[in-house]
């Protein structure tokens, strides 16, 4: 086998790994009334992929591909991580914290969130934010300047900081996967403080897009991906895309989308 299989093998095999996991560690997977196991299973999956050479390697030295795996990859249960009685909770807590950012958000209240992870997402997005005529707010991690990108007065850019705020406590995400635990409470604490009814992103196989969007569904608001490239095979970033429709180049495009994204309207 060459190296190409072996890299395409990897990442299958890491993929059914981290659903099977997912699967397994049950409300686990919630912060609050939200199930972010398609982000969390994101996260897991991203975070490993940097042992695909390793994996190759070992199955060069003959090695099976569930035991290299299994050797790479170590998905701990909540069993064994010392957890109290109060582990998990569903109710928010707005600490003063949370409160200082209530009172700053507050005139963006019910607007519409973009969301983009880099300066170069942002540019994808300006054709769409250019047509909001009533206002909207861009999300981003990077350092945008507002005229830099010509953006209309009515949209508010936002960047995307850890507040430190926890609205939930799970402690088993805290614990084990810390990152995802802080980016998921600060883009929740967003989410219950603006109130939005709609969601856009690009691209949609990143983990952030991915938790922001599973509280939109719950909510019973709207989350929009838009297709930005395709691929060269479907890994877990782009599968269980938790967004209500995605907007894609065309027909040709909507049957593969949807062959691994049942639940999304294309």
């Amino acid at each position: 086998m060459d190296d190409e299989r072996y890299f395409t093998e990897c990442f299958e095999t890491l993929k059914a790994k981290t659903r099977s996991w997912i699967q397994s560690i049950g409300r686990h997977t919630h912060l609050g009334p939200y199930d972010l196991s398609s982000g969390l299973g994101n996260y897991i999956y991203y975070m490993h992929l940097p042992l695909r050479d390793t994996y190759c390697g070992m199955r060069k030295s003959g090695i099976s591909s569930s035991e290299a795996i299994d050797r790479l990859v170590d998905l701990k249960m909540p069993s064994e991580i010392d957890l109290s009685d109060d582990a998990i909770t569903s109710e928010p807590e707005l600490n003063d914290c949370a409160r200082q950012w209530e009172a700053m958000l507050q005139p963006l209240k019910g607007s519409k969130v973009y969301y983009a992870n880099s300066s170069r997402m942002a540019e994808y997005l300006l054709p769409f934010l250019r047509r909001e005529k009533d206002g909207a707010t861009l999300v981003t991690e990077s350092e945008i300047r507002h005229d830099a990108l010509d953006l209309p007065s009515g949209i508010t850019v936002l960047k995307f900081v850890d507040s430190g705020c926890r609205l939930y406590r799970n402690k088993f995400l805290e614990r084990y996967v810390p990152r995802f635990f802080s980016h998921a409470s600060t883009l929740l604490l967003l989410d219950h403080l603006l109130q939005p009814e709609e969601f856009y992103c690009v691209c949609g196989c990143h983990t952030q897009s991915k938790i922001w969007a599973a509280a939109f569904n719950a909510r019973g608001g709207t989350s929009v991906c838009y297709q930005h490239g395709w691929p060269a095979f479907m890994h877990a970033g782009f599968v269980d895309m938790p967004y209500t429709r995605m907007i894609t180049w065309g027909d040709e495009f909507n049957r593969l989308w949807r062959s691994y994204n049942p639940q999304m309207e294309c």
